[in-house]
This record gives structure tokens, C-alpha cells and sequence, in this order.
């Protein structure tokens, strides 16, 4: 599941355990200097 994911209305209680909406794991991490110059 997305981490985005927001139930907005769940009649048959299908979602239980739904961790909290998050945008963590689209956030951009700077490189180290070796990922920065890795030739592929």
C-alpha cells in the first residue's frame, strides 16, 4: 500500500490497520560523492 494512502470512508471496516499518511518516502536524498560519480 501506498504510504500516501488516506481512507476516507470504510463501512465494512476492511482498512484496520492503516499506519498514518506519510510523504516520507518520496523525499529526495542527496548522493555521496561516490553515487554521484558511479559510471553505469
Amino acid at each position: 500500500m501506498d504510504s500516501l494512502t488516506l481512507v476516507w470512508l470504510d463501512k465494512d471496516n476492511l482498512f484496520k490497520n492503516i499506519p498514518k499518511s506519510t510523504d516520507k518516502d518520496y523525499y529526495v536524498k542527496k548522493p555521496t560523492q561516490k553515487e554521484f560519480f558511479k559510471k553505469d
